[in-house]
């Protein structure tokens, strides 16, 4: 790096160009970054393997005035991606994240998003909920995070229909696969129950021993922004299963 640049440097773009063979980004010299933004670039298909660093979030020693985080490009979003987000980035304020697929927290898989057409286009949520439950719980620890913002294609021809305003949206979508909603929503006993549990409620003495939705402490805001991705060319739509558990209950 230039001398003299590093202590004026406040926003950092950086591009992990192939999974397997980055290094860890080490941003000791970097002491007033406020904001970082993450490319994975070219996206790659290959499953992650999340015992390797640079399947996480790839970043050493960095200041603790970064604020703001962007991901783009994220082939897999699953919350273990996020298991370090709390060590690396402990007073992060905003999170944004432009992805590909979305983390159904009901089958634990990665997978395309399809709504009946038309699609929302931004679906915001205050107060808190709004995140993949698994989101919530990875997120947990961070103490100052007030805002997420979602980004994500609409693939179409899905079953689900979903429109911007809470009468369209009774059942707080946050992520849930078109096949999952279409399927296990069936069951109005244990939709009632999911939804109530996204609440952060048990409705049932059986979903007292489940996970309920606890949102990070500082969280107001998570915002979806769906595009139109009909008629464009499809992702590899292998899903990946990731298993995610917290301390051995069933979410």
């Amino acid at each position: 790096m230039f001398p003299g640049v590093a202590g004026r440097v406040r926003e950092l773009h950086c591009v992990q160009t192939e999974t397997r063979k980055t290094s860890i980004w080490d941003l000791r010299s970097l002491k007033h970054l406020s904001k970082i933004r993450l490319d994975w670039h070219p996206r790659s298909m290959l499953l992650p393997r999340y015992t390797d660093r640079a399947d996480r979030l790839p970043f050493a020693h960095v200041a603790s005035s970064v604020i703001e985080l962007e991901v783009r490009g994220l082939p897999w979003p699953s919350p273990l991606t996020f298991c370090n987000i709390h060590h690396i980035f402990p007073d992060l304020n905003v999170l944004r994240l432009q992805q590909e697929r979305i983390w159904c927290g009901l089958c634990h898989t990665c997978s395309v998003a399809r709504f009946r057409s038309p699609g929302p286009g931004k679906i915001v949520y205050e107060a808190g909920v709004g995140l993949p439950m698994h989101y919530a719980q990875t997120f947990s620890a961070l103490q100052r995070l007030h805002t997420v913002f979602i980004t994500i294609p609409d693939f179409g021809g899905g079953s689900t229909t979903l429109k911007e305003g809470g009468e369209f949206n009774k059942y707080l979508w946050a992520g849930e696969c078109d096949r999952c909603m279409e399927v296990m929503y069936e069951d109005d006993a244990f939709r009632d129950s999911w939804v109530a549990r996204k609440k952060g409620l048990s409705c049932t003495d059986k979903d007292s021993a489940k996970a309920v939705y606890v949102p990070p402490p500082a969280l107001k805001r998570v915002e979806w922004r769906v595009w139109n991705a009909e008629g464009s060319e499809e992702l590899d739509v292998q899903e990946s299963e990731d298993e995610f558990s917290v301390s051995g209950e069933e979410s």
